[in-house]
């Protein structure tokens, strides 16, 4: 086996050769020289004083894993790889201390360590170049990382001490907290220090993995030095053994741009956090949106549905200053927001036909689902109370005895069963869905779906943008565990009797049998979830564990449960997350603007989590009212919400419009029964499943919901433009087009020879039932002329009222 040969420390040969261009210049010319020699002896001291001295002891945990972490060999291309690289395996990102202590010490017939002979060790020859390495050379004999494992290995290489005798980081404490500044080629150093269990604190920067989140603005080297390209802003995360700290980095996009920001007279705490940060980055917000927009906007945000034209035009003709808040008033104690909020809420929680227990009452639980949070949602229950009766759902009462809680199951689907579950604290659906009915999807849908947090990572390793590990995930899993769905055993021969009483002579039992025993009024047995414990059924036990789950949800110290819901909300109405991913709160992941987010989730906590007073508190900010339209706009605008952003409708929400825009007039005023977006709970039987699913609406069967995508697709797109669906609602009898050829075409022919007849009116009115509005004198002139040509009135309205529906304003919101 090679070892390394000894090279001349690059510190001490660099020192030397500035000492001799200093002498060399010193003897020809004495006044200029001595100059440069302190030069070079200053220059050559903050060179050696910049290379960190190597721990003469290190830590397994505290040097060594962070370190082969930062050089990249335990990433998922490397040895963390599920089965490593070149026959060695290391834990992905070092969530396996033992694991690693243990594969770093075997190999046969070469050790990766070696006491005997230190510098033979595999760990230091491979990756100095010695040995051959598919992974190159990362560091040379000389260099700090070579030392830090050369003094690990001399000192017979120790693992992680037995019991509490040794050292864990508490927090980082990075410096400069904050980096402001105008591109530069200088770079800015970050200085890490770590906090101590044991109240000491150490330099651990050459120990630190160093990243940026977007390279365009600032790039980050191995060593914490910062360098600035262009204005934006951005993060540069820290990552050290267990613990992530992100660096706010903000790159002005002018040198006039403000240190802490105004306040502005009058603004909210919404728009007090974000003016602040616009000024810091020296960018000019849009002015509020016009009237029209607005009423548009804030109408599809809150209710789901466009204002009719008759609302269109009475609000701009208010001239009231308070209208807007007026009309937020309205919409906010309107049933159309109750139905919205509560199909936006039943969607967040996966409840909808498709996941539900029992096969033969799916649409059923599904429907008694969404009235059970409506019936909340329009009372006004604060979120987290709606979430503790919602996650502490209880089956059966510790004391309830079979047959009364088999007639009380059975109620529920008799009529008046409505009001009788409705009224219940608790939802019996919501543990028993048939997607989550083991531990683990049990874990990932709570912390997905109440705290924003995926752990689908640290089923099996570390998480590597995140504090969660593996530990951490079976902890949670462990709690679930003992929740079973089905019937405790001791209850089992009474279930089974029931079950005879219409046990078919012939084949077996299933959902079309169990339907018609219950529909001639037969009892039914409904499964249901219980705690297992040691065989016997629901106990007490049963409501303390889950009492322990919602009071650590709901604790103030770790506001999960309300930064994830703020920011879900911030997400609906101004299209982008002030933490980006709003399904994915990590410390990986840091917000946009942290001042804003922490007034907001103060504000929604100090409120008792009342979803109103948040809806209001957002839709009345400026920042919410700022117009789409702004000259020189960049993208850094849209991120820090300095204008408004184009939003795709919803499936159903687009869906709904399209029939409000097709309409006749009375039916736009009643249509709250025929709208699918109340009712999208229902998957498997609605009239526009198929067509709501082309159209972006998911499936509602996964274990982490909300991955429903807006975006403009193909399949969506040629729905609009030639889809059945939408063509019979463009057509139906009964609908805006439909009536106007019932008019006759006489006098639809005579209309368009009238100069100032109906036709005019009837532009105008394509144009209100659309994008809420009036057109322009251009817009109506060209319609004008088109329908004028047209073969009938009708045809010329329906085809202009058709290229509206397919045009970018009405099918975003914006």
């Amino acid at each position: 086996m090679k070892s390394p040969q000894p090279k001349t420390n690059r510190c001490a040969a660099f020192f030397r050769f500035r000492c001799e261009i200093a002498m060399a210049v010193l003897n020809l010319c004495p006044k200029i020289g001595i100059n440069v020699l302190m030069a070079a002896v200053i220059l050559t001291a903050v060179a050696i004083k910049a290379q960190a001295d190597p721990p003469p002891r290190p830590a397994f945990r505290n040097h060594i894993v962070p370190l082969l972490t930062r050089l990249g060999c335990n990433k998922a291309a490397c040895h963390g790889a599920a089965d490593g690289q070149a026959g060695f395996h290391l834990s992905l990102f070092g969530y396996d201390l033992k694991g690693d202590h243990e594969a770093l010490l075997s190999g046969d017939p070469n050790p990766r360590v070696n006491w005997r002979d230190p510098e033979s060790s595999l760990i230091l020859q491979k990756p100095c170049g010695f040995e051959d390495h598919e992974g190159g050379v990362l560091f040379e004999p000389e260099s700090f990382e070579y030392q830090v494992l050369l003094n690990w290995v001399k000192n017979r290489a120790p693992g992680i001490p037995l019991g509490t005798d040794w050292i864990e980081v508490k927090s980082l404490d990075v410096q400069p907290a904050v980096i402001r500044g105008l591109p530069t080629d200088k770079p800015i150093q970050l200085r890490v220090q770590a906090e101590w269990n044991n109240k000491t604190s150490d330099d651990v920067t050459p120990f630190c993995r160093f990243v940026s989140k977007d390279e365009s603005i600032a790039t980050v080297g191995p060593a914490g030095e910062i360098t600035l390209h262009k204005p934006g802003m951005t993060h540069v995360l820290i990552y050290y053994d267990r613990v992530i700290q992100p660096v706010e980095v903000i790159v002005p996009f002018a040198d006039t741009a403000s240190n802490a920001g105004p306040a502005p007279t009058g603004a909210g705490s919404i728009d007090t956090a974000v003016d602040r940060q616009l000024a810091q980055l020296g960018l000019q917000p849009a002015e509020l949106c016009s009237e029209a927009e607005f009423l548009r906007r804030v109408s599809l945000d809150l209710t789901g549905r466009l204002p009719r034209s008759d609302e269109v035009l009475e609000f701009i003709d208010d001239k009231a200053a308070d209208k807007r808040e007026r009309k937020i008033d309205a919409l906010l104690t309107s049933d159309a927001y109750t139905d919205h909020w509560t199909a936006w809420l039943c969607e967040l929680f996966g409840l909808n036909e498709q996941v539900m227990p029992d096969g033969a009452f799916r649409r059923e639980e599904a429907l008694l689902s969404y009235q059970w949070v409506r019936r909340r949602v329009e009372q006004g229950t604060s979120y987290d109370q709606l979430v503790n009766d919602l996650v502490r759902n209880i089956n059966r009462r510790s004391d309830q005895p079979f047959d009364e809680y088999i007639d009380q199951t059975n109620a529920y689907f008799r009529p008046g069963g409505e009001d009788l579950l409705v009224k219940q604290d608790q939802l019996p659906f919501f543990w028993g869905r048939k997607h989550i009915r083991d531990a683990s999807n049990k874990a990932l849908t709570f912390s997905h779906t109440f705290l924003a947090v995926k752990l689908q990572c640290a089923e099996c390793h570390k998480h590597p943008f995140d504090r969660w590990t593996k530990e951490d995930f079976e902890g949670l899993e462990a709690f679930f565990e003992p929740f079973k769905f089905g019937m405790p055993s001791k209850d089992i021969p009474a279930s089974k009797r029931i079950r005879d009483t219409f046990r078919p002579k012939k084949g077996s039992i299933n959902d079309h049998v169990i339907r018609q025993a219950f529909d001639a009024g037969k009892r039914v047995s409904f499964p249901g979830v219980y705690i297992k414990d040691d065989d016997k059924s629901a106990t007490a036990p049963q409501v303390d564990r889950l009492k322990v789950l919602t009071d650590w949800m709901n604790d103030r110290d770790h506001p999960y449960l309300a930064i994830a819901l703020v920011n879900r909300v911030w997400e609906h109405f101004l299209g982008t997350g002030i933490v980006s991913t709003p399904d994915d709160l990590s410390i990986g992941n840091p917000p946009s603007n942290r001042e804003l987010l922490d007034r907001l989730v103060l504000q929604f906590i100090e409120s008792d989590y009342r979803l109103r007073t948040l809806h209001r508190e957002i839709v009345t900010s400026r920042a919410y009212q700022r117009s789409s339209t702004l000259k020189d706009a960049v993208p850094e605008h849209r991120r820090q919400f300095a204008q408004s952003q184009f939003r795709p409708m919803s499936a159903e929400v687009l869906y709904d419009a399209v029939f409000q825009a097709t309409a006749d007039d009375e039916t736009q005023i009643t249509s709250t029964d025929t709208m699918v977006g109340p009712l999208s709970v229902l998957r498997n039987t609605h009239r526009a499943r198929k067509l709501l699913a082309r159209m972006g609406q998911p499936p509602g069967d996964e274990v982490c919901a909300r991955v429903r995508s807006n975006d403009p697709t193909l399949p969506r797109t040629l729905e609009l433009y030639n889809g059945p669906t939408f063509r019979k609602l463009l057509d139906r009898p009964k609908g805006w087009i439909g009536r106007l050829r019932s008019t006759g075409t006489e006098a639809a022919a005579q209309q368009l020879r009238t100069p100032g007849g109906l036709l005019p009116n009837l532009i105008d009115a394509a144009f209100l039932r659309t994008v809420s509005r009036l057109p322009s004198s251009e817009e109506r002139s060209s319609c004008l002329s088109y329908c004028q040509e047209s073969k009938s009135l009708p045809d010329g309205v329906r085809d202009v009222l058709w290229a509206l529906i397919n045009s970018r304003e009405f099918l975003l919101n914006h």
